[in-house]
């Protein structure tokens, strides 16, 4: 490339943007002037400052896998982080921990490598969170809280955090520690540049086993989140929900199912569990115990698949992104042919997902599928359409289902990727973020 086609300034180089780096999982389009790629904080912190000075937004990208269309940029500059991909670990085994520097565009996948390559005195570690995106960024499940299903069983992400490095978008460095993590936990890069982590890991369970369980019906399921806890031979570290219609959405993508080598799917409310032993011998007397617990609350355990082994945990454990990357997909169909955005709800109940879970099935008027993380009370719903006349349907219904999760109690969930708000046209909105001062795109719900 010719030197006069982009810009320099210091040490960070802004480039023309090619189309790649304009979509994100959502299936979207955007537009931006320039971008570049650091690859350290002092290079991030040059281009921030350079992008308020020239006056430019600017869009905060990872790896783009987001399916809320927060990657999307709408003018100004790109600042795409996945080239800051550093990390280093110092092993504490007298208080089996492992403290782990990263920076912001360290993969999930290249953080579980480095850890299974890992082992100090005999102990290896692990990172506890699973947001199911292998390819996403720590910066960006930082940012988006993105902690996956483990968080209700082994804590919030604040919990294996030291501290964060951000900087601010006049290009300021701070770090983030203790009670001050809330402010930057989903922020999502409206108001804060996420550069590097520390963390600090847990010792690896000795045992982990997968559990897919199909129950007779939703209340099943809802008994034993009820009386999960009542066995205490296993210590439960996963239980994500799939709805009926969740199944039904990954029988379509038969051809993936049949890549990962899974069969068996039973057309019913399942449950995901994983579970953690210190033992051989303690997984298989608590494996019993838990399977008489699912059993009385309605699981017919004569269908349930078990991954015992690393590569049978994987291949079920998968079935949960699959069915993120399938639903993922059906609306990237749909946005490149109707040009809307996807109609999704987050919402949270803490008195758990049965009585939404009804509602919605009463009150769905097109194709339409709920999974999440069950033990946490969250429901995601995602409603599909092929055409306007579709789109215009079921948002009517997604906003009905909102306002009677709202009056059931149901609370956004802390992971909900904002995205970019848009109008009715799908243009964006922009709003200010309260107690940062900045303007910022927000998000709403429909």
């Amino acid at each position: 490339m010719e030197k006069k086609q982009y810009l320099t300034d210091g040490e960070v180089v802004f480039l023309p943007v090619s189309e790649e780096y304009l979509t994100d999982e959502s299936g979207g389009m955007g537009w931006a002037e320039r971008i570049c790629f650091p690859t350290n904080a002092g290079e991030a912190c040059l281009a921030l400052e350079w992008a308020r000075q020239a006056g430019l937004p600017v869009t905060v990208q990872g790896s783009r896998t987001g399916i809320c269309g927060g990657a999307l940029p709408q003018g100004g500059l790109v600042l795409n982080l996945s080239r800051m991909s550093g990390l280093s670990g110092e092993a504490h085994p007298e208080r089996k921990e492992l403290l782990l520097t990263v920076q912001a565009g360290v993969t999930l996948s290249a953080l579980r490598q480095f850890l299974d390559g890992f082992r100090k005195d005999g102990l290896s570690y692990w990172f506890p969170l699973n947001p199911t995106e292998e390819q996403a960024t720590l910066g960006g499940i930082m940012a988006c809280r993105a902690e996956g299903g483990r968080a209700a069983f082994w804590g919030p992400a604040e919990t294996w955090l030291v501290q964060v490095e951000a900087a601010d978008f006049a290009g300021k460095l701070r770090r983030f520690q203790g009670g001050e993590l809330e402010r930057i936990l989903g922020d999502e890069g409206h108001n804060w540049v996420i550069l590097s982590l520390e963390l600090r890991l847990p010792e690896r369970p000795a045992h982990t086993g997968v559990l897919l369980c199909p129950f007779g019906e939703l209340s099943g399921v809802s008994r034993f989140l009820e009386r999960k806890d009542e066995r205490t031979g296993l210590r439960l570290s996963m239980a994500e929900w799939l709805g009926v219609e969740a199944l039904d959405l990954l029988s379509e993508n038969a051809e993936a199912l049949a890549k990962a080598g899974v069969s068996g799917l039973q057309r019913a409310d399942t449950l995901l569990l994983e579970f953690t032993a210190p033992g051989e011998e303690e997984a298989l007397n608590g494996l019993e115990e838990l399977l008489g617990l699912l059993e009385e609350c309605g699981c017919d355990v004569d269908v349930v698949l078990m991954g015992d082994s690393p590569k049978e945990r994987e291949r079920l454990l998968a079935l949960r992104h699959l069915l993120n990357e399938t639903a993922a997909g059906k609306a990237r169909m749909a946005a490149g042919a109707v040009g809307r955005p996807p109609l999704l709800l987050d919402l949270a109940f803490p008195q758990g997902i049965e009585p939404f879970v009804a509602q919605c099935r009463r009150q769905a008027a097109g194709p339409w599928a709920a999974w999440g993380h069950g033990a946490a009370g969250h429901v995601h719903v995602h409603l599909f359409y092929e055409n306007e006349d579709e789109y215009a349907r079921q948002r009517e219904t997604a906003a009905a289902l909102l306002e009677v999760g709202r009056r059931m109690g149901g609370v956004p969930h802390r992971e909900f990727g904002r995205g970019k708000c848009r109008t009715a046209d799908g243009s964006p909105v922009e709003a200010p973020c309260p107690g940062e001062g900045e303007r910022v795109w927000t998000s709403r719900y429909v």
